[in-house]
């Protein structure tokens, strides 16, 4: 019984967190049929409608355009449920007719193509339109054709958010993905050459690597958070040190900042906030005090001949101030062990001399916490792996 009370509570609780983008979905949809069907009262009243199959330049295996046959039959139902001084032929009929006739229910409509619409359903207008794949948004151009004269009577071009349907039927399409075309302009972010993964891995997963880089001068804790505000991860920042975030999933979150690594609420106490988009098969590095000018500037600065010594530090950051809290770590280079070390409670031990790009596994484990393992890159000269001994 109690197992299902909690099954009837998860299914109740995460049902809306799904179904959000499709409500907005079907609100627009909604939104747009009643647009078109003022256009038309606005040129005559009980006419008699027929709604075409819209068109897509997508293309799925199988089937020819499964996104403008899935978007024109949602915009079929909203719009006969309106029923305003507006009679609308039955879809399942319009298209039983069309193909009797041998007439294709789809795609541009010819003067003599639309004659024989009317002779055959006695409509008046139909209603025909294309689907084209936005940024963020499916962009719909709808078009009132005139039967008898096969001109336009009116025209609409919407924008529709993309529901989690859509994209069911986006993941069988040709398309390719949105492409990394939106501008990045914030000054304290730079692209990285390097990738953790094969792009094979970040293409199927769809992940990419994201780094921040406390340059402030002062110890700082960043709280990482995705959408609908929940906490992905807390890092402890020394000056200098990087937090690096592998393999996440391609999308935007959000970050606080804390001077002196002291966690406040609200606006008092000083504390950075910002917004930062994880690409899929891209990295790049925030810089978390100053702006990729400066830090090229201080790059410049640095001698020819200096070289730099990468190094994976520790941190046991947990509350657990007992001996069990301290942690056994051990770091692997290619499944070769390199070195064991022991982090007391409270304490920072790092590993120098490291290989720049390369990519570390590391395993620590204390009484409270078992065994934990996890994989960093040596992008930048200081990486912290932080480590909860509760």
């Amino acid at each position: 019984m109690r197992a299902v009370l909690i099954f009837i509570f998860s299914f109740f609780f995460f049902t809306p967190l799904f179904g959000q983008s499709n409500n907005k979905y079907d609100e627009k949809m909604v939104a747009i049929a009643k647009n078109v069907a003022n256009k038309i009262r606005n040129k005559s009243e009980n006419l008699k409608v027929a709604v075409w199959d819209f068109t897509s330049t997508l293309k799925t295996k199988g089937k020819q355009d499964e996104l403008g046959e899935f978007v024109s039959q949602d915009f079929a139902i909203h719009f006969a449920n309106i029923n305003d001084r507006i009679r609308v032929l039955d879809r399942d009929h319009f298209k039983q007719i069309m193909l009797e006739h041998g007439l294709n229910s789809e795609g541009y409509i010819a003067p003599e193509t639309a004659k024989k619409i009317g002779q055959f359903t006695q409509a008046d207008a139909v209603i025909t339109g294309t689907v084209d794949v936005g940024y963020s948004s499916l962009i719909l151009r709808i078009k009132i054709i005139d039967i008898e004269t096969a001109s336009q009577l009116a025209a609409s071009k919407e924008y529709v958010p993309i529901s989690e349907d859509l994209r069911v039927i986006l993941k069988k399409t040709d398309f390719k993905g949105i492409p990394s075309s939106k501008p990045r302009t914030n000054p304290s972010e730079k692209e990285n050459n390097t990738r953790t993964k094969s792009v094979g891995d970040c293409e199927k997963q769809n992940t990419g690597d994201y780094f921040i880089k406390n340059t402030t001068g002062r110890v700082q804790l960043v709280d990482i958070r995705g959408g609908l505000g929940s906490q992905i991860k807390s890092a402890r920042l020394d000056r200098g040190e990087t937090l690096s975030l592998l393999n996440m999933p391609a999308r935007g979150y959000n970050f606080n900042a804390y001077v002196d690594g002291i966690r406040v609420v609200g606006n008092i106490g000083a504390k950075k906030s910002g917004h930062f988009r994880v690409e899929k098969c891209k990295s790049f590095t925030y810089y978390l005090g100053s702006s990729v000018v400066e830090e090229t500037k201080k790059d410049v600065k640095r001698p020819a001949n200096a070289k730099k010594n990468y190094r994976i530090c520790f941190d046991n950051i947990g509350s657990n101030r007992h001996m069990w809290g301290d942690i056994k770590v051990k770091l692997f280079k290619n499944g070769t062990k390199l070195k064991t070390i022991d982090v007391r409670n409270g304490q920072k031990k790092c590993v120098f001399n490291l290989i720049p790009n390369s990519v570390y596994n590391y395993t620590y484990r204390n009484l409270m916490i078992g065994n934990k393992s996890g994989e960093v890159l040596t992008e930048q000269e200081i990486t912290t792996v932080e480590m909860k001994n509760h």
